[in-house]
């Protein structure tokens, strides 16, 4: 029988945890992944010579390993835990998180740092029952705790304080961070190790992360979505995407000594521009994605039995050629990949490894010589399963690895080295946009606060290049560029996912509105006031709806928008109460978009528009500070370029000149106004920005000259400009 090979990836990422503000890291999670996974995945690798796997490590994370190796990255836990007095308010910070880690497997594998735990529970949570001793001890068990249980085995001086249980000293908790910093240290070394040894391929990510296709295009999600919700503001950052990426193998090269062979996209996610961006000159051979994107491009289920093993493998069991023959495109097997990082854990070792190499071995059989030389690719992340594991994975590791080196007909490999002995047989003319999660990008895009948070980031992006502020890659930036960067990264978006917003990671949410409040303050802009409150909370009480093609309006100011208005984008106004939200809410609705004339509005209000001055504000990214005319307010971080002003039967249209003057120019505006709605068309030249290709837009309400009510209530609605007229129309 011909052998089947096996193909590992372990994915290592973490995001920046860096607060660009402060320097400090709000979260410990690469400290601690050190020491517990890190280094004992590739020691255990290294004890199972014959044993082949790619290792994927995103460049971000690499880079935070380098800080705490040298010393240069302090965390939130770090300080607290090394601080000789606590306040209150930290010593509850203490009781809930320093048991963040499996209680099961890791605080009750430690009597001692179980009985800190019902000491917890005992007190409730209130800091005050607890003597000055508790609070050393939990600093220390926490530290400790994260270690992988081998090498506290294995360690003498650790195994002691393991032992001693209590009474830690602050010469315990050094001895216990020293030993972190030098895990942090070790793993680019043994990297280096096992790779020269041709043990490992190392590959890399986009550097901080980001999900490629919604950066170049975010109506990419309909592919797999169609009528998903999308941002207002389009994406189309193929400058950021080839940043991301060139940023990604050049760091990886410079810490390996040579560049990679293959990409792991961020999160699986792909489309057709993605690869065809991948194959642009990188030098990669590789990439890989999920099944889920396989089976869409071939309009073919990979079906299987009804215990999830494959029916026809030879489908799934081989690389493709993609990007016309200049990359191969491996695709995981879903379901072995996710048995190790949901099912096994659960399972006894043996039962669980027998059961992993007799699906490898009945997909083998089923194969029957259907593909010359089938490879089985196997990609998950390699880091957060463990601790649902008895020993952190270690008996499950090398009792895998033993059985992979040992069973004749099974061979691991790495692509790399796969790649070296076959080429792809068959080609795909076109991959779909999707990720290994649901095959959809629907994790990152599509609610509320997350399409908030693109939109956002898109209006920071504008004021950046806006600002000609000359441009730094990702590896090497500093300032606004550096807080531009980690803000594209993939894990904010996550988190804004309804289903993933559960425990303390509403510090993502924190972090996320740091990277964009560094971007204004790198830029001497002042940050928009929405920065001060959760993302989430803006995004449930204001919605905002992109544009979906061209608006044919008829101007008549009907109580009703007619189907003319189908594919008008919309911002709606707040619903809360407050005394912000009651004077938004004189104003129900802005529709917005593009029509073959120009910018066609509808304003809907619930009160009589008549009675009122209307003022529709057109600006572009710069300095609003300056001062408008007729007391019109400015815009923090948008310069406005021109007015539109009804008040009575006519409406007025202002611009500012070059010499910084405004000047009051012949109207072309066409327009209806009836009771509550306004509807008009304003032609293109009128709406185009002195520089720039978009124009942002805000709605207010005047009574006299004080605002009553705006949309949005905060920021603004951005546009891109739409193409020039070829031979007589809007193309």
């Amino acid at each position: 029988m011909r052998a089947l090979d096996v193909a590992l990836l372990w994915h290592m990422h973490q995001p920046s945890y860096r607060n660009p503000s402060t320097d400090v890291y709000e979260l410990p999670w690469v400290r601690l992944r050190a020491a517990k996974d890190y280094v004992h995945m590739l020691e255990v690798l290294a004890d199972y010579p014959d044993v082949r796997v790619t290792i994927n490590w995103t460049p971000v994370l690499l880079a935070q390993l380098d800080d705490y190796a040298a010393g240069r990255a302090r965390d939130r836990w770090l300080e607290l835990a090394v601080r000789r007095r606590r306040s209150p308010s930290e010593q509850r910070f203490m009781l809930q998180q320093f048991f963040s880690i499996n209680w099961e497997r890791f605080v009750r594998r430690y009597p001692a740092y179980e009985r800190l735990l019902a000491l917890r529970q005992a007190a409730e949570d209130d800091p005050t029952y607890l003597g000055d001793a508790y609070w050393q001890d939990l600093a220390v068990w926490f530290n400790l705790a994260w270690f992988d249980p081998g090498a506290v085995r294995r360690d003498p001086a650790l195994r002691a304080l393991a032992e001693k249980g209590s009474g830690f000293s602050p010469a315990d908790l050094e001895l216990v961070l020293e030993r972190q910093t030098a895990a942090a240290a070790t793993v680019v070394p043994l990297c280096r190790q096992l790779a020269a040894r041709g043990q490992v391929e190392l590959s890399t990510s986009p550097y901080h992360h980001p999900i490629l296709p919604l950066l170049l295009d975010c109506a990419a999600a309909r592919e797999a979505s169609p009528g998903l919700p999308l941002p207002a503001e389009p994406t189309g950052w193929a400058h950021d995407a080839r940043a991301q990426i060139a940023a990604g193998l050049r760091a990886h090269a410079a810490r390996f000594g040579a560049p990679p062979r293959g990409v792991w996209p961020s999160e699986g996610a792909l489309s057709q521009a993605t690869v065809e961006l991948l194959a642009e000159g990188f030098g990669l051979a590789w990439i890989a994605s999920d099944e889920g994107l396989l089976a869409r491009a071939l309009s073919d289920r990979c079906d299987r039995d009804g215990e999830g093993n494959l029916l026809r493998p030879g489908t799934l069991y081989q690389p493709y050629a993609v990007a016309g023959g200049r990359l191969a495109a491996f695709f995981r097997d879903q379901v072995l990949s996710d048995r190790i990082g949901f099912a096994y854990a659960h399972m006894e070792t043996k039962a669980a490894v027998d059961d992993f190499v007799g699906r490898l071995l009945l997909a083998q059989r089923r194969l029957d010589g259907e593909v010359g030389a089938p490879v089985a690719s196997i990609i998950l992340d390699g880091e957060n399963c463990w601790e649902h594991y008895a020993n952190n994975g270690d008996d499950f590791l090398r009792l895998l690895y033993h059985r992979l080196s040992t069973e004749p007909t099974l061979r691991t490999t790495t692509f790399g080295g796969y790649l070296a002995r076959h080429r792809p047989r068959r080609g795909l003319p076109r991959l779909p946009a999707g990720s290994w999660i649901g095959a959809n990008l629907e994790t990152w895009i599509g609610e509320p606060a997350q399409n908030r948070a693109w939109d956002e980031l898109a209006r920071a992006r504008a004021r950046l290049l806006a600002s000609g502020t000359p441009t730094e890659p990702p590896d090497t930036a500093s300032g606004p560029w550096a807080a531009l960067w980690a803000a594209e990264a993939s894990d904010w978006f996550w988190w804004y996912f309804s289903r993933n917003q559960v425990g303390p990671e509403v510090l993502f949410d924190e972090m996320f509105r740091e990277h964009l409040r560094a971007i204004y303050v790198g830029l001497r802009l002042e940050p928009p006031a929405w920065l001060a409150e959760p993302l989430t909370d803006l995004a449930a009480r204001e919605r905002i709806h992109a544009p979906t093609g061209l608006v044919r309006p008829s101007l008549r100011a009907e109580p009703r928008a007619g189907g003319e208005w189908e594919a008008a984008g919309w911002v709606a106004a707040e619903t809360s109460t407050g005394t912000m939200q009651r004077g938004a809410a004189a104003l129900r609705r802005l529709r917005y978009g593009w029509s073959a004339d120009g910018l066609a509005l509808r304003l809907e209000a619930d009160v009589d528009l008549t009675q009122l001055e209307i003022v529709v504000q057109l600006g572009q990214p710069g300095d609003g500070r300056a001062d408008l005319p007729l007391g019109v307010l400015p815009l923090a971080d948008v310069a406005t370029f021109a007015l539109l002003l009804w008040n009575g039967p006519a409406v007025r249209l202002l611009r500012l000149a070059g010499d910084g003057r405004w000047e009051e120019h012949a109207s072309q505006v066409s327009w209806a106004l009836r009771d509550g709605v306004l509807e008009c068309l304003v032609p293109v030249e009128t709406v185009r920005p002195p520089r720039g290709e978009r124009v942002e837009l805000r709605v207010a309400l005047r009574q006299g000259q004080r605002a009553v009510a705006t949309l949005p209530t905060t920021g603004t609605v951005a546009l891109a400009l739409p193409p020039t007229r070829e031979e007589g129309k809007v193309c």
